[in-house]
């Protein structure tokens, strides 16, 4: 996989086997990892997979981490 990042700043993800040789292109292999979402909101998280699935169980730590946040936050990223 491969993230393309044009001039317009818009990127997205496209299979190829090698990364583009082009100027103005941005290129970050994807290896193995999970897509995430924490949510946090009055100390209680909540850690979902980019569909929806609950991940929290799989990923503790993850979750007792962020509850540890003030305030309401979201974090997007990648483990």
């Amino acid at each position: 996989m491969v993230r393309d990042v044009d001039a317009a700043g818009t990127d997205a993800e496209l299979a190829r086997s090698r990364a583009p040789a082009a100027s103005g292109w941005a290129a970050e292999l994807k290896w193995d990892g999970f897509r995430a979402l924490v949510s946090v909101d009055a100390r209680k998280a909540v850690l979902r997979s980019r569909r929806g699935t609950e991940m929290g169980p799989a990923f503790p730590e993850i979750v007792a981490g962020a509850a540890q946040l003030l305030g309401t936050t979201a974090l997007d990223g990648v483990m």
